[in-house]
């Protein structure tokens, strides 16, 4: 038997999202921030420049788009801004160390659709509604990879 989506609706809580265990299912509505490299490196640039966030991202969702982006020096980055949890592709289970030290979530989409939907996102914050993910990485550092 499958296990009942959770409803969770935008702005996402830190409290909420520490409470989900591993391969919990989420049915996720609201935005989340969509984050390619060239998009990534400009915010930091803007940051080390202008000595101020281009735009708060406490509370917030990120989807990372490109594979590079998933290193420990990224995460840290982050979460220290605030992002609740990351969502895209299957993790490395090296990285869960950085999740259990901060807390956070990671996020895999459930089904090729939701994937499709969060590919073809533009860079930016994009609104979703009943996007389906699955906890890859709980905030205890407990690692899932789901067999298809």
């Amino acid at each position: 038997m499958i296990k009942p989506f959770i409803k969770v609706q935008y702005p996402p809580s830190k409290k909420v999202f520490r409470a989900f265990k591993v391969s919990d299912l989420i049915s996720y509505t609201g935005r989340i921030y969509i984050f390619d490299e060239k998009n990534f490196s400009r915010y930091r640039f803007y940051e080390e420049h202008e000595g101020t966030q281009l735009f708060s991202l406490s509370n917030e969702i990120a989807f990372l788009k490109d594979v590079r982006l998933f290193s420990a020096e990224t995460l840290e980055y982050l979460f220290i801004r605030g992002v609740v949890a990351t969502v895209g592709f299957d993790a490395d289970e090296s990285l869960t160390s950085i999740y259990r030290r901060f807390s956070r979530l990671h996020l895999v989409s459930f089904d090729e659709g939701s994937q499709k939907i969060l590919e073809k996102a533009a860079p930016g914050y994009a609104e979703f509604k009943d996007l389906r993910l699955y906890v890859g990485i709980s905030a205890l550092g407990y690692f899932f990879r789901r067999e298809v």
